[in-house]
């Protein structure tokens, strides 16, 4: 964790004075330039800001999370920002943030999921080691998300005091919505024909933790999978009955029709990072819940 760079939601009101901002090109602006990680918490900060704010997302559209790179335009955007919000779950949000003030952990008060995404990495005998790490796809569940929204209304609601009415009526509001989608993902998945299903990377640990499902994830990232895991993994799916194998956009592989060939499940493409994530869950909860 960056315990020495985030500020917790309660420094804020010291942190941040409003003041006029610059946009992405250096000229002056009364709006506060808002950086975030990635395209989901945009749609929050657009939504609880309104025109009120200028809006930079780091992660470029098709990128992987876990391998970005920032280019130096993208970095001198989040320099310049007032406010960044980040998740404290990807390399490159250690990048772009430096020594700067205004960095707030949006994933404050979400329990963490261990296990669900880990890694295998190896030493100079080729001997691997297994490291937990805690599941960085916070956002890919409704309950997760009312806790972000809420830690991005109540910074903004500090950072821009005579605003404060606004912003906590569209957190209000958004977070109605957020609760309607939740009760309406638990009534349609409660009658799913089955409760496992197949995923190329796991990022839908949190969803299926909220909704009592089983993730099974085929995939390791961009690596080749050795042909005895492969078998095992597919032999555990075919078993927990699967018939949807989710595979992410954002990943290219070449072995990934070829498994669903073998699961005989039907293949879904889904995109985690978009904006739209409120979409996106209900396709992941459309597709589990259909025959």
């Amino acid at each position: 964790m960056l315990k020495k760079l985030v500020y917790t939601l309660s420094a804020t009101a010291m942190i941040f004075t409003a003041s006029c901002s610059k946009n992405n090109d250096g000229d002056s602006t009364d709006k506060p330039v808002i950086a975030v990680s990635i395209a989901p918490l945009a749609d929050l900060v657009e939504t609880i800001c309104g025109d009120d704010c200028e809006i930079v997302t780091l992660l470029d559209r098709g990128a992987n999370p876990e391998t970005f790179d920032p280019a130096m335009s993208k970095r001198a955007a989040a320099e310049k920002s007032d406010i960044y919000f980040m998740l404290d779950a990807f390399p490159f949000e250690k990048t772009v943030i430096g020594n700067r003030d205004g960095v707030i952990d949006v994933s404050t008060g979400i329990e963490r999921l261990y296990g669900t995404h880990s890694h295998n990495h190896s030493d100079g005998d080729n001997h691997h080691h297994h490291e937990m790490e805690a599941d960085p796809h916070s956002w890919t569940s409704a309950k997760n998300m009312k806790i972000i929204a809420s830690n991005i209304g109540q910074a903004m609601i500090k950072y821009d005091s005579k605003n404060a009415d606004t912003y906590s009526t569209r957190l209000d509001s958004l977070t109605a919505v957020i609760d309607s989608l939740d009760q309406a993902l638990t009534a349609r998945l409660d009658s799913a024909p089955t409760k496992s299903f197949a995923i190329w990377h796991p990022s839908l640990g949190y969803f299926a933790r909220d909704y009592g499902l089983k993730q099974i994830a085929v995939g390791e990232e961009s690596k080749e999978i050795s042909p005895l895991r492969l078998k095992e993994t597919i032999n555990k799916a075919i078993a927990d009955s699967v018939k949807v194998f989710f595979f992410q956009k954002e990943f290219d592989s070449r072995q990934a029709y070829s498994v669903n060939d073998r699961l005989g499940a039907r293949m879904v493409t889904i995109d985690p990072l978009a904006a739209d994530w409120i979409g996106q869950l209900n396709l992941i909860a459309d597709e589990l819940s259909s025959n």
